[in-house]
């Protein structure tokens, strides 16, 4: 355990400095594309203070806190998400901006005095800049309106050679990565499991990361979960690793089995009455 929780701690260290770096990166690439003393102290002041709700939030949560739901919302929630959209939008557009703006520099090097010249590379500079915002606008704009819709149902048949009879025909219904407590609510969750219920399945498996934050927040899953109390062959769940990163992982695990979700945590059930066995390996992420 010592030796896990070793590793863990330098997995901390080397991820938030990734994503210091990832953050210098691109704050001195989008300073040395604008000109403006304007644009250049909004990039500064943006930087502070996002950066640092990132460390309060993650500081916090690792050294076992908890933020309340206002701080979370007015800190939390939107510093990481800057920092998801600056590793995965902001830092290629600024690499790809600052590619173009060196481009450029050599073709004005080399053509000095030509005014066409000089327009070109003042329009490849804007192009660049207002592809890197439309990235990041559209990444944002995306995730903002997909989490606001109800969930999806995508439906697989599987064809399993041998296949028992007393399983033809078998429906399971899979529901993954809810993060109740980080993205998702209470509310959310009902919704999602009412219309799971609706489906009708043999079977119910969740598949980790139930919870985020807090295992308290496992607690708020036992009255959605009586949507599933007909579900025949019951509701059965793996954790993942954020339910890890609560720091009381069995604790979730109590929290979802005695509202309805048994969790198997390295262990395995046989189903009674069906040639079906459910094995359940933890994650530790």
């Amino acid at each position: 355990q010592e030796f896990n929780k070793l590793i863990y701690d330098y997995r901390v260290v080397i991820f938030l400095l990734f994503c210091l770096t990832a953050q210098i990166i691109s704050w001195r690439m989008w300073l040395r594309l604008q000109n403006g003393k304007v644009a250049r102290r909004i990039i500064h002041i943006a930087f502070i203070i996002f950066n640092l709700g990132w460390f309060f939030t993650v500081g916090t949560l690792y050294y076992g806190g908890n933020l309340t739901d206002f701080t979370w919302l007015w800190v939390g929630r939107p510093s990481v998400s800057w920092q998801v959209v600056y590793i995965f939008a902001v830092l290629p557009a600024a690499v790809v901006s600052s590619i173009i703006w060196r481009i450029c520099g050599k073709i004005k090097k080399k053509k000095q005095g030509s005014a066409f010249n000089e327009k070109r590379r003042s329009f490849l500079k804007a192009a660049g800049g207002t592809a890197g915002a439309l990235a990041i606008l559209g990444t944002c704009g995306y995730g903002v309106i997909r989490q606001s819709l109800p969930p999806n149902v995508k439906r697989h048949s599987l064809e399993i050679k041998d296949l028992p009879s007393a399983l033809d025909g078998f429906t399971i219904a899979h529901i993954t990565d809810l993060h109740l407590g980080l993205w998702a609510s209470q509310a959310e969750l009902n919704q999602a499991l009412r219309l799971v219920a609706s489906l009708k399945p043999d079977l119910v498996a969740f598949t980790g990361d139930q919870v985020d934050r807090s295992a308290d927040n496992a607690k708020l899953y036992h009255r959605p979960l009586e949507h599933l109390k007909q579900v025949p062959h019951g509701v059965w769940g793996v954790l993942g690793n954020h339910d890890h990163y609560t720091g009381a992982p069995l604790q979730v695990a109590r929290y979802l089995t005695e509202g309805g979700l048994t969790t198997l945590v390295d262990r395995q059930v046989n189903l009674p009455d069906l040639p079906l066995r459910l094995i359940g390996l933890d994650d530790q992420g």
